[in-house]
């Protein structure tokens, strides 16, 4: 049987293989990631048992187009050395073709070994040269380079034909004569058959090719045309195909661009993203705004001359720019007096103007040399917009190494007691020019200007001394010690999916962050995308690229832990772990002997209970021993370390106003209490390892939801909402965390209803503890308030707290004060002015002094409590109102209830505030309004009881007066207007006034007719407020509703009908201007016979369910 391993090449591409790219050919083959057999199983496999276009070949190939995905399956074809063009389909019926037939493959590559031996001495002589160049410093970006110029300048010929190819070097150049097939490894119609020695040591990966392709940002005002060029460049040098130039020229894209793809699914090959691309970013700059951002763009302290010189110059290639018309924004782009950029004028082409720049740069570099040189590091970093706090950490740790000479390894100290010499770390500044003797970055130390004045002190800037001998910064003595590190240890060894990376462990990150480069070589393609914006130091806002969700290991800790990928110049580290992957753990407290009793007895009952384990987490928290209300110790965890790095669950807790809100209309009560409420849900598997906590006995894990930690509450109410939903729906019950009240009008629907609790709880296995349950009570004691026949009050127990508060003697117990009252303060009248003195005390710069005006206000609080407070539970269907006052000192409301029971209005919520420095300057009508839009602030749509109207005819009216208008013969002046709310029929009258008499006599007409509406909507005019309307109205039993005054819109339907009437009537009575009272009945006839779109229909046929005969009214 011949496996994987007997194949020469394949079993060396399995030994140097990856992990992580094992584990993607162990699922391939076996359907499973595996364990850390895979190598082995995977050498003896002897392929797939089926043949090629069986059921069994189809049935698997479906599963791998389902399973992996494209760059999954290139990973296999590397591994393999196959071809990888085409398709996803066709890829993956590719390599199951190969694994189907392991003969042929062994016998394939045996045949190429063999044809390969006449070339073992060429390719020796290849490998020591390659061996060679890796040794010299930079050898492998040169090796890569050699490999992309000898594809580029191979002849391909006949089989028996050979072809030169020169190697170049950056040290060397050397000729070799390699087979025509060595060289069809790039040609990927000839992957399968070629094997040569020298193809395998002449390797391009991935990196080189992206690294040599630029990245295209449509912010940046890149010609996409160029940008193109220089692509197709690229993949033609790396004998790219269509498959590969689409995935690499989709990987080159940033910004918009990359986002313009993602939301065009059509894309899916090169020919469409090119001329996608060549769509969608074309453009030509039109010179006016080109000119525009060249006299904007400055030189930066970051750049020399001839740089900025060529970045303008391509800013120019986005449009037509004259060569003079360059060189002079680049001229007034330079900050510099403008007698040293004299030197720079005159300039005939641009090759004389780029010369004459790189003079005046070493003019400008003599010139600072003289004075003294100038810091160029710092203004670099200053420049730096995307400069954080991460890059200023590593600046400042690289400061500390250069300048203070403090070595990260221990100190030695000598036979003869002093200390050996310190060496610098060889950090990359030392690559790049930088004088250790004065801190120029220009030259060196040798060539320093300034050694006739010895060394320069880096932390006074003076010369003579280190910064070592210092006398300014030698605040205290310091004790030479053995072994002692000098920093903490702030970078740890770090691997992400098994690849190391360098790191820096931030205890004040909330998020772990990866850098772009490395996320790419995790072979990971789905990165989730998420709509964030993280925030560091400095307030610099940073747009993760998305997540992934990835194994992390620190040192020996492993975890899973979600990973936000930033662009690479967001930090200067690979990864930054933050606090959602680092251990949270404290050591056992000392507790007395017993309280230790009591932590052991009741360890020892949850063990027996099931609802703890022994463990050995990582994780740690401390127990604490706290007091029941009877007194009585209770055994808590303390997680409030973990609570702070704890991703919270945002299931909503009922609110306190509205279960009690929904208390109304129901006269008897049942209240149920859980016992031991958290530990009836189970704790996920993955996560017991969170909950663990350490007592003087040992470590245990909680396998139930433990009390204390900050998910607990949301997942117990997510809970017990689940078990009680139909109930809820129907509101018959309403559960807050373990206290659940059961509603019910008398006492045998209350019995039915707690049978059926009860019924829910047994089959669910809730535990319920009965001392504290409470059933078929007409007042009864809920979440602090009493309940009793449609009223709320304060609790007792409650009460009784702020009766037995001491005397504040400090801002702290000031505060308690207040939070204790105002938990009440919807019961108390002006309570805000009230507690105004106290609240004073809390302001800034205030000093405390409890004098006669605080006791008064402190002793008048409790007295309020201590008296029976009562308010009534709203109720939506009652008649409401609100009653607002306002003052200098503060200003309030009462919402307001008329009970069915006695006729009268009863509060329901009082509230008040008190005026802000600003708002004591407001006027009176001004105290008024915003005490009434404060009332409302907050406050459901509707609270405030909006108007009922039925759905049935002549219900309601809406009335007006119009006028005046142009006097009669009759003394008509006005017109009082009325309209049907439901129907829209319209009554036209002309009165000769508006008093109450007027009004009421049309009334009596509709009267006769109509019958009286149950209730009229009017404006506040005299008629309508006098006490004749008034009486008319309680007489007939209609509810007059008269809107705000200087609000029309409150009454728009009769509003709409003034607009008519003003509009037609007019031109009816053209002829007789002074006659127009003849034509309201013919006005009145045309509006109801009229077809209306907000009814569908004419309201004459609405009220009276048949057409208007109009007569002659239509001609």
């Amino acid at each position: 049987m011949t496996t994987l391993n007997d194949i020469q090449e394949i079993s060396t591409a399995l030994k140097n293989c990856k992990t992580e790219k094992i584990k993607i050919l162990h699922k391939f083959l076996f359907g499973s990631l595996g364990d850390r057999s895979n190598r082995k199983r995977i050498r003896e496999f002897i392929g797939f048992d089926f043949q090629v276009e069986s059921d069994e070949f189809k049935e698997k190939l479906g599963s791998v187009d389902e399973l992996f995905s494209l760059n999954e399956l290139l990973t296999i074809c590397n591994i393999f050395n196959i071809s990888f063009d085409g398709s996803k389909p066709e890829v993956s019926k590719r390599i199951l073709s190969f694994l189907c037939n392991l003969e042929a493959l062994a016998e394939t590559s045996r045949a190429n070994i063999d044809d390969s031996d006449n070339d073992e001495e060429t390719a020796n002589d290849f490998e020591k040269e390659n061996k060679k160049s890796d040794s010299l410093e930079g050898a492998s970006s040169n090796k890569r380079d050699s490999s992309m110029q000898c594809e580029a300048q191979c002849n391909m010929q006949c089989c028996d034909a050979q072809c030169n190819m020169q190697c170049c070097d950056v040290q060397c150049e050397a000729q070799c004569n390699m087979q025509c097939d060595a060289n069809k490894i790039y040609d990927m119609q000839f992957v399968d058959k070629c094997r040569s020695s020298v193809a395998q040591n002449t390797v391009i990966n991935y990196s080189d090719i992206e690294s040599a392709i630029s990245k295209f940002n449509a912010e940046s005002h890149e010609n996409i045309a160029n940008w193109l060029d220089h692509f197709e460049n690229i993949s033609q040098l790396f004998s790219l195909s269509d498959l590969q130039k689409f995935i690499f020229a989709k990987r080159s894209l940033g910004g918009t661009a990359a986002l313009f793809v993602r939301t065009e699914p059509q894309i899916n090959s090169w020919q469409k993203l090119k001329q996608a691309l060549i769509d969608e970013f074309s453009f030509e700059i039109n010179s006016a705004h080109l000119h525009e951002l060249l006299s904007k763009r400055k030189i930066r302290d970051s750049e020399s001359a001839p740089e900025y010189f060529l970045k303008m110059k391509e800013l120019c290639s986005s449009g037509k720019i004259e060569d003079a018309a360059l060189m002079y924004y680049v001229i007034k782009g330079i900050n510099d007096r403008q007698e040293n950029k004299t030197i720079l004028y005159g300039c005939k082409n641009l090759f004389e103007f780029k010369e004459k720049l790189k003079v005046y740069e070493v003019i400008k570099s003599d010139y600072a040399k003289s004075k003294g040189g100038f810091d160029k590091t710092k203004a670099r970093y200053d420049a730096n917009p995307r400069f954080n706090s991460f890059d200023k950490l590593k600046l400042k740790q690289g400061h500390d190494d250069r300048f203070n000479s403090k070595n990260e390894s221990a100190n030695k100290v000598k036979s003869s007691g002093g200390f050996e010499r310190m060496k610098y770390n060889n950090f990359e500044s030392r690559k790049s020019k930088f004088c250790f003797n004065c801190g120029d970055p220009n030259h060196i130390s040798r060539f320093c200007v300034h050694k006739d004045k010895g060394f320069k002190c880096f932390e006074c800037g003076a010369f003579g001394h280190k910064a070592s001998e210092c006398d300014k910064t030698k605040s205290k003595p310091e004790v030479a010690t053995l072994d002692v590190k000098f920093k903490p240890k702030l970078d740890n060894k770090v691997t992400i999916e098994d690849i190391s990376v360098n790191s820096l462990i931030d205890t004040g990150s909330q998020a772990t962050l990866l850098r772009k480069s490395v996320f790419d070589k995790l072979n990971i393609c789905k990165l989730y995308p998420l709509n964030l914006s993280l925030s560091g130091f400095g307030k610099c806002k940073v747009n993760p690229l998305g997540y992934f969700k990835g194994n992390i290991k620190i040192d020996d800790f492993k975890c899973n832990a979600d990973i936000y990928v930033v662009e690479n110049n967001v930090m200067s580290y690979d990864v930054i772990v933050g606090m959602n992957v680092l251990m949270q753990g404290e050591t056992p407290r000392r507790l007395p002997f017993s309280e230790k009793k009591i932590v052991q007895t009741q360890v020892a009952e949850w063990l027996e209970q099931g609802i703890v384990e022994t463990c050995s987490s990582e994780y740690s928290s401390p127990v604490v021993i706290v007091r029941k209300k009877d007194g009585t110790p209770r055994v808590c965890i303390d997680y409030r370390r973990l609570n702070k790095v704890v991703v919270k669950d945002r299931f909503p807790l009922p609110l306190i106003e509205d279960i009690l809100d929904r208390l109304q209309g129901s006269r008897v009560f049942s209240t149920i209490d859980l016992k031991n409420a958290f530990f009836h849900v189970d704790v996920n598997k993955d996560s017991r390892k969170y909950t663990s906590f350490v007592t003087h006995e040992g470590q245990y894990q909680f396998l139930k939801v433990p009390f204390g930690l900050c998910n607990s509450p949301a997942v117990f109410q997510r809970y017990i909402n689940t078990i009680f939903r139909p109930l809820i729906n129907d509101g018959i019950v309403l559960p807050y965390l373990d206290d659940i009240i059961i509603l019910s009008s008398s006492f045998e629907e209350g019995i039915e209803r707690v049978e059926r609790v009860l019924s829910i709880a047994s089959e669910y296995g809730l535990e319920i503890n009965f001392n504290k349950s409470h059933f078929l009570k007409k007042r009864i004691e809920f979440l602090g308030h009493v309940v009793e026949d449609g009223k709320i009050l304060p609790s007792t127990l409650k009460t009784k707290a702020v009766l037995n508060f001491p005397e504040p003697a400090n801002l702290k117990q000031i505060h308690s004060f207040l939070g204790l009252t105002g938990y009440f303060r919807k019961f108390i009248p002006k309570y805000s002015t009230i507690a105004r003195p106290l609240c004073d005390l809390l302001k800034k710069d205030r000093n405390f002094k409890f004098g006669e005006e605080e006791r008064i206000s402190f002793n008048q609080l409790k007295l309020m409590l201590a008296e029976k407070l009562v308010l009534r539970i709203y109720n939506p269907n009652y008649e409401t109102e609100l009653h607002t006052d306002a003052s200098l000192e503060g200003y309030g409301a009462i919402l307001m209830q008329k009970s069915p029971d006695d006729k009268n209005f009863h509060p329901t919520y009082y509230m008040s505030k008190k005026t802000t420095d600003a708002e004591k300057k407001y006027s009176s009508y001004e105290f008024e309004a915003l005490a009434v839009i404060e009332a409302k602030r907050g406050k459901k749509e509707g609270l405030l009881h909006p108007l009922h109207k039925e759905d049935t005819p002549l219900h309601t009216y809406h009335i007006d007066h119009l006028g005046p208008l142009e006097s009669t013969n009759k003394n008509y002046k006005y017109v009082l207007a009325i309209i049907d709310a439901f129907t829209k029929f319209v009554w036209i009258y002309p009165t000769k006034n508006t008093t109450s008499a007027e009004v009421i006599a049309k009334l009596e007409i509709q009267k006769a007719v109509f019958g009286s509406p149950f209730q009229i909507i009017s404006d506040r005019g005299t008629a309508f407020t006098s006490g004749d309307f008034a009486d008319y109205c309680a007489k007939e039993e209609i509810k007059h509703h008269a809107i705000t005054t200087g609000l029309p819109r409150a009454n728009g339907q009769i509003e709409r009908i003034n607009q008519t009437i003003i509009s037609v009537l007019p031109k009816l009575s053209l002829e007789n201007p002074n006659k127009w009272y003849k034509f309201t009945n013919e006005l009145q006839q045309t509006i109801n016979s009229t077809y209306q779109r907000s009814i569908d229909t004419t309201p004459f046929e609405l009220l009276f369910g048949t057409k208007m005969n109009t007569g002659g009214l239509d001609k």
